[in-house]
């Protein structure tokens, strides 16, 4: 049995990020401009630290991250 359904329909919900990440992968955003409406969010993110390095210690940062095929900061956020 073959089931039609209508693409230019935005569903209600989806019951994972890994499904909206899906479908959006595959639909436009233009596609559902007139379905969708303006929303307010607060996003907690947690503070930063900054700490100072040694021009040595940064360079063998650097080093490892291009060898591992990262950037510097996702090296030193992976410890």
């Amino acid at each position: 049995m073959n089931v039609i359904t209508d693409t230019t329909v935005l569903p209600e919900q989806f019951e994972s990020v890994e499904e909206a990440a899906d479908f959006w992968d595959k639909h436009s955003l233009a596609d559902y401009w007139d379905q969708v409406h303006e929303v307010e969010i607060e996003v907690r993110a947690r503070r930063r630290r900054r700490v100072t390095l040694d021009p040595d210690t940064w360079d063998q940062i650097v080093n490892q991250a291009r060898i591992r095929g990262v950037s510097p900061e996702t090296l030193v956020n992976l410890l």
